[in-house]
């Protein structure tokens, strides 16, 4: 007997723990719905944790009215909105884009789908400086740009290509064209897009420099000499004594004018002869200059007239300039 009792005993002992377990359990899940500050067996509830806290503020986009919304949106009715962005809600609550338009830092811009993208009105293709968007004209398209627009440093468009032009009394010239009512003045895109820009000068024989460093070539009988002074270059012939020739002096360079191009030649030159009893060979000065070659079938000259003064110091006289 008293071992079957305390048998009994101790499987009752077991039983009443359980129920007693079974009875704490629930006394836990109804007091998170009474009072959360208290537990069953009295103590007092962990206060909640920064993490936990953190967590419970955090609230959805489209909160309920009344709750806040997480950093950077802003509350607009029931939904949380990122007024830099939202078409619904661009800048400000309620204030909606229109068709066509999108959200861009808080205002409402046109925009063209192009490319397979967005961009704003005004943007340029980044592929072609002559195509831009321009929503007046169309939304799903670039926009070609009109002949003798600026595309870039020294370009106008044309043809909606950007290239080295001028666009001069409304015609559009390319790079290096000539004006057609003075060849001495070209279009030079890289000095002006809008007027015609005088040929650089390009000296052919620099007084006081050596002529054969500057491509001449020297032709010559004597008696004659070549004298270089500070800026200026002395050619002088005469006769030899009791001979019946004088002394010449010719100065040739090839290639001095491109063919085909319109050029002018400006020669500033002093002539010197002498008065008094002289061989009459010498008196005769005759300067000439002459083209020959692919630009004419027969050579040109222009001349200054022959001068026959005796022995002496005579004037010194400027020569016309030869012209072409």
């Amino acid at each position: 007997m008293l071992r079957s009792s305390a048998v009994g005993a101790r499987s009752w002992t077991i039983a009443v723990l359980g129920l007693a377990a079974l009875g704490v359990a629930g006394s836990i899940v109804l007091a998170c719905g009474i009072d959360e500050g208290t537990r069953p067996d009295g103590t007092d509830a962990a206060p909640p944790t920064e993490a936990s806290a953190a967590t419970d503020a955090e609230v959805p986009d489209h909160a309920e009215a009344g709750l806040t919304c997480r950093a950077g949106l802003t509350a607009c009715g029931s939904t949380c909105a990122d007024l830099q962005t939202d078409k619904g809600h661009c800048g400000t609550c309620e204030r909606a884009c229109t068709s066509g338009q999108e959200c861009s830092s808080g205002a409402c811009i046109d925009v063209c789908q192009v490319d397979g993208g967005t961009v704003a009105s005004g943007a340029v293709d980044p592929t072609n400086a002559c195509q831009v968007c321009n929503t007046a004209k169309a939304r799903d398209a670039w926009t070609v740009l009109d002949d003798g627009t600026t595309c870039g440093a020294g370009k106008l468009c044309a043809g909606g290509a950007c290239a080295a032009k001028c666009l001069i009394d409304g015609t559009l010239y390319d790079d290096g064209a000539a004006n057609p009512s003075n060849g001495c003045e070209t279009c030079q895109a890289s000095v002006s897009t809008t007027a015609w820009t005088p040929r650089a000068e390009s000296p052919l024989l620099t007084g006081g420099v050596d002529v054969t460093t500057q491509g001449w070539t020297i032709i010559q009988q004597a008696p004659y000499t070549l004298t270089y002074a500070a800026d200026y270059t002395r050619l002088e012939t005469s006769t030899v004594a009791g001979g019946r020739t004088s002394g010449q002096l010719l100065l040739a360079k090839s290639g001095a004018i491109e063919a085909g191009k319109p050029f002018a030649i400006r020669v500033q030159m002093l002539v010197e002869s002498v008065s008094g009893p002289h061989d009459p060979l010498d008196a005769a000065v005759a300067i000439m200059g002459s083209l020959t070659g692919p630009l004419e079938s027969t050579p040109s000259a222009a001349r200054c007239s022959p001068s026959r003064k005796r022995r002496s110091a005579g004037p010194t006289t400027p020569s016309r300039p030869l012209s072409r």
